[in-house]
Order: structure tokens, then sequence, then C-alpha cells
């Protein structure tokens, strides 16, 4: 646990930083030799997908698997790298976009970054790499589109369209926008959808697994109810904290509504984490910017930013403590 805990550690040092190229590329050169550099058992799928590389170099077979994530294989097999440069390349795709929306989006890009670390998408990457790159490429596609909501925006098209293609779940996105885009026009009725969401995805589950199942071909069981409720339960806390202090509700916090109500809908299907974790995303943005935009005054807001910080520390602890995504022990090629 310790190495996550020093990067942990290492990015919250820097969070009330606000304008320091420097230490920004540091900050994305430590967490890029953290990530393409690690071993390649650190992280439940990356010996499947080296396997997959080296079948995809000695034969030639193509499974069923999202194009790009293929042709990103078959990219560095071209220019006769491993798996290892497959590692890395991914890496990088995961973590550019992450610290782009953070620079141009976030009022304290390096807050964001910690949050990125300690909500552990960054650790989940070690292990979904595909979803990783998709949603990272997808938020930048989100963003842009937020900005001038237009079919004719190509950049913003084109990054969904790429999300896409190196993991179709990201479809989430573009749909969860949508649905936050209604949530918008109809923001008298938050609270209902909330807890209207918790009630049926607690107590009316068997209905969501069937179309689950149905979806994925996969024979599966509900989680756990009260373990799950927990859990959502204190996301919606943080949820009513946050539409009851933030100052100007704009689409981020639309979209943070939005993955409160999926994630209540999914919170016992197995997986169901990962269909909406790209919506949970904007959690990076979203906090850091309610600093500049609260109803609180001085000292509350110190202590909403002590909040935050508890949050993901929490969070943090709480998967690394289970080895969620399989990633101790940690260990790295380089050191």
């Amino acid at each position: 646990m310790v190495p996550y805990f020093i990067i942990l550690i290492f990015q919250l040092t820097l969070s009330a930083k606000k304008n320091s190229k420097i230490l920004f590329y540091i900050s994305f050169i430590v967490l890029f030799i953290f990530m393409g550099f690690r071993g390649y058992e650190v992280g439940t799928d990356v010996k499947q997908y080296q396997n997959d590389f080296d079948i995809y170099k000695t034969s030639g077979m193509v499974f069923a698997v999202e194009p790009l994530w293929y042709l990103l294989n078959r990219f560095v097999i071209f220019l006769g790298g491993g798996f290892r440069e497959v590692l890395l390349l991914s890496s990088f795709l995961v973590l550019l976009p992450v610290y782009f929306c953070s620079k141009r989006w976030s009022s304290f890009p390096f807050f964001s970054i910690f949050f990125y670390i300690g909500l552990y998408f960054f650790c989940n990457s070690f292990n979904a790499i595909r979803q990783a790159i998709s949603i990272s490429i997808g938020l930048l596609g989100i963003l842009y589109y937020e900005k001038n909501e237009n079919i004719k925006n190509t950049r913003a098209i084109s990054l969904l369209i790429v999300s896409f293609l190196f993991h179709y779940s990201s479809i989430v996105l573009p749909l969860g926008f949508f649905f936050s885009k209604i949530l918008k026009n109809n923001s008298r009725y938050l609270l209902f959808f909330v807890l209207a969401s918790f009630f049926i995805g607690s107590f009316l589950a068997d209905f969501l697994l069937v179309l689950a199942t149905r979806i994925t071909n996969y024979n599966i069981g509900l989680l756990n109810i009260w373990g799950n409720m927990a859990v959502a339960l204190s996301l919606n806390l943080l949820f009513l904290f946050i539409s009851n202090i933030i100052k100007v509700k704009d689409q981020h916090f639309y979209i943070f509504t939005t993955f409160i109500i999926f994630s209540n809908l999914l919170m016992r299907i197995p997986f169901g984490y990962r269909m909406v974790m790209g919506l949970g995303l904007i959690q990076i943005l979203l906090l850091p910017n309610l600093i500049g935009n609260n109803r609180l005054d001085k000292s509350s807001r110190k202590l909403m930013v002590l909040l935050f910080v508890l949050y993901a520390l929490f969070t943090f602890t709480l998967y690394l403590s289970i080895n969620f995504s399989n990633v101790i022990p940690y260990n790295n090629i380089l050191f």
C-alpha cells in the first residue's frame, strides 16, 4: 500500500498550488512512470492483455475487441515494440486527457489530479486499461461539446467516437450528458429523481439484473444489498451536501447528479460501477471548482475542503484495503 499513499500524499501537497508548469509536468511524469513501468502482475487483467498481445503478434488473430485497442496493439507490433510499449502508450493516453482537462477547466489543477488518484480512477486504470483510455478521452469530448453543443463540433464528436472505439461502454458518456441536460431543465425534481433511483436500485434490482444479463450475456447475480447500499448512501449524502452549498449549478453539477442516479440504479449490479465510471470522473473538476463556487463563508469553506479531502482519502483507503483491481503488491521495473 505504501507506494500508492506516497503518490497520493505527494499530489495532496501540491494541491494548494494553482500555477506551476514545472510541477505540473513533474506530476504527470511521476504518474506516467508509476503506471507505465509497473509490473505485469499489477492490475487484474494485465496478464490477459499481455496474452492477447502475444497472440496478435504471433498469429495475427483478431478477437471480439474494440477496434482502436486492436489497432494500438498492431501499431506497437509494426514498430517492433513489445507489451511494455503497449502499457506505456496506453498510460500516456489515459493521463494526457486527464491532465489537459484539469489544466483547462479546473480552478485548482493539482487538486483535480489529487481527486483523480484519491477517488481511485488512477489505480482502477491499472486493470480496466481500455476503459480508462476511453473515459479519459470521452470526458475531454464531453467538455468540448459542452462549450459548443453543435453536431458540427467536429473536435468533440471525433473525441467521442474515438472514446467509443476504445471501449463501447463509453456510450454512457454522451447518453449521460444528454440526460444531465434533461435534469437541468427539470431541476425542481432532482431530489425526487435521486431518491427514486436509490429505492429502485436497492429494492427493485431484479428487473435491472435481467436487463443487464441480456445486454452482457453474463449469468450474474445481485450484489449484497446492505454493503452496496452503504456505499451508495455515502454518495447520495455527498450529492445532498453539494446541492445545498453550490452557488451556480453548472453542467458539471448535473453530470455529477446523473452519475449519482445511474450509480443508484446499478448499485447491486456486478460491474455496474464500471458502466458509470466515466460520468463519475467529472468529480475531478466539480470538487476543486466548488472552492470558488459555493455559498459558504470563509471558515465553512475550509471545512468543505477538508471534507472533500477526507472523502477522497476514505474512498482511496477503502478500495485499496480490499485490493480493488488487484493493484497490490506493487512493483516497478525501474525501482
